[in-house]
């Protein structure tokens, strides 16, 4: 059965992030010269699968020049993190709420170094540092370091229109459609209690990380970013699965 999102009422919607991060002894150098570890380094990466959320960071990776090679088949990113502690993968990425919980642990005791996030969006669009980790740059921000320039053209198009869609307006909660409107007031109403409670934010702080709540007409802005994607970028995306890793979609 296939379900048409327009049709859907949403409820709540907020956003989330993706923190991309290395062994320690890659990390350490990474930080001192991003140029030479990948010169010099074979990447390998578990995935979910071509057309998943990884294709964010299996295209960011791309951009940036990284030679990686993809392992496909994980039933989740906490598959690809396992792989990362065995020593099975040396980069991966979890979105903001596995890194706080499984990956900080990692860091606090030496074992992985975080190297960028995806960023997040301002209020005009724009990318800007993800607000759960200020300190760490975005992949703007270590692209224009690399290249030298800020990135540009059809495959920065394609990755920004699957980056707003993948994260700033990932968690979406709907109500089917014929909902009766008094519903899914309820409902609105509930979730516009719950995240405006005064210890909300310490709470979500610590298992999602510091990101926006909208329900009612603000939460319609993030299921129009998270369900619309231009066309370009589809189309452009999907020439580049099919060169990249023989992956067709009709």
């Amino acid at each position: 059965m296939k379900f048409d999102y327009k049709d859907w009422h949403i409820v709540l919607a907020t956003a989330t992030g993706g923190v991309a991060y290395l062994p320690a002894d890659l990390g350490a150098r990474w930080k001192e010269d991003p140029k030479a570890v990948m010169a010099d380094t074979n990447f390998i990466y578990g995935s979910q699968g071509a057309t998943r959320l990884d294709l964010v960071p299996q295209l960011a990776f791309e951009l940036l020049g990284m030679k990686v090679d993809v392992v496909f088949g994980l039933k989740g990113r906490g598959d690809g993190r396992l792989m990362f502690e065995r020593g099975e993968a040396n980069v991966d990425y979890q979105t903001s709420a596995a890194f706080l919980s499984k990956v900080v642990p990692l860091v606090e005791e030496g074992k992985a170094v975080p190297i960028m996030t995806w960023g997040a969006l301002d209020d005009a669009g724009n990318i800007v540092r993800d607000p759960t980790f200020p300190d760490l740059p975005t992949f703007k921000e270590v692209y224009t370091e690399i290249k030298g320039e800020a990135p540009s053209g059809e495959a920065w198009d394609a990755w920004k229109a699957f980056f707003v869609a993948g994260y700033p307006a990932q968690k979406m909660v709907f109500l089917p459609k014929g909902t009766d409107q008094d519903i899914i007031d309820t409902y609105s109403m509930a979730f516009k209690a719950v995240t405006e409670r005064p210890d909300f934010a310490e709470i979500s702080k610590k298992r999602l990380g510091v990101y926006p709540q909208a329900t009612g007409a603000e939460a319609e802005v993030f299921k129009k970013a998270g369900t619309e994607v231009d066309p370009k970028a589809i189309a452009w995306v999907k020439n580049w699965l099919k060169e990249r890793y023989g992956v067709e979609i009709n």
